[in-house]
């Protein structure tokens, strides 16, 4: 077992979401992307979920130790044209 220090890998990794900055994007950001801004996840926002989770990404970039910040998102085949 090697430390995180000795192999270059981050010491904390947070599981967060593609959604966490779609409902500050600004209209025309929104009218590019349409289909991935106003996915159901961000429409929703349950318990404010993705405003949540965006501060707790600020957090950890502010703490100064080495991370990873995962956003998964869903793969889809049929994305509008020029998304």
């Amino acid at each position: 077992f090697s430390s995180a220090e000795s192999t270059g890998y981050p010491k904390v990794i947070m599981l967060s979401s593609a959604g966490v900055t779609r409902s500050s994007w600004s209209e025309e950001k929104k009218e590019m992307f349409k289909g991935s801004a106003d996915i159901p996840i961000v429409r929703l926002n349950p318990f404010g979920i993705l405003d949540i989770k965006a501060e707790s990404e600020e957090e950890l970039r502010r703490t100064g130790v080495d991370y990873c910040i995962f956003r998964p998102t869903g793969l889809n085949d049929n994305w509008p044209a020029g998304s």
